[in-house]
């Protein structure tokens, strides 16, 4: 099938952030508030493998101060000194040489995401942070992902939506998008995503 769009999510599929970083978030977050976490749980709340507002409740502290202390350590400066692009994350600029659309949808801060964005080559047509713009509405919530299909001025049947968690391919499946899952680290999903890719340049392939 041909299509028109592709839209993108962001972390650990255009953008690595280290995973001492990425886990630290939670870790030191938790530990501020009197909870142990460990860099497993961390990297899956990151990742959305576990739901962060049912863990976050689970262990007795409430979703506001949590929010409030986390972002002591997740800053837009902090976070750019442990980002950087993967090197397959220039298949955006192959796809805008072709004309194909190009969008995010990502939970990351709008700030941050647009920061983020700007280590990646090529450009977005569309970005949307959930968190931002749709606060409350996390992936697998399809919120997001219409309101960028919207944007771009596509159905659902004329994007795909590639991600590199379980939450982001529920979420294409919530909004009858296509999911391609770019597998990172040997992560194995548990859900069913319409393709398995290894590495982003075999987007091509199945764009056109």
């Amino acid at each position: 099938m041909v299509y028109a769009a592709v839209v993108f999510d962001l972390d650990y599929t255009l953008v690595e952030i280290r995973r001492e970083y990425a886990a630290g978030t939670f870790i030191h977050t938790f530990k501020e508030l009197g909870y142990d976490c460990s860099e497993e749980d961390g990297m899956q709340l990151w990742n959305g493998d576990h739901d962060r507002r049912d863990f976050i409740l689970s262990v007795g502290i409430t979703t506001q101060d949590f929010w409030r202390v986390y972002h002591k350590y997740d800053r837009l400066e902090q976070r750019l000194l442990n980002a950087s692009a993967y090197p397959d994350s220039s298949v955006v600029k192959d796809l805008n040489q072709k004309g194909y659309k190009i969008g995010v949808v990502t939970g990351s801060s709008d700030k941050i995401a647009r920061a983020q964005l700007k280590l990646v080559e090529g450009s977005f047509d569309s970005v949307v942070s959930v968190s931002s713009r749709f606060p409350g509405q996390t992936k697998p919530n399809p919120i997001g992902l219409l309101a960028c299909l919207q944007e771009l001025g596509v159905n659902s049947d004329d994007a795909i939506y590639v991600g590199n968690a379980d939450e982001d391919i529920l979420m294409a499946q919530n909004a009858c998008v296509p999911g391609v899952l770019i597998q990172r680290d040997g992560y194995i999903p548990r859900s069913r995503p319409s393709r398995i890719i290894t590495d982003l340049s075999q987007l091509l392939e199945i764009v056109k």
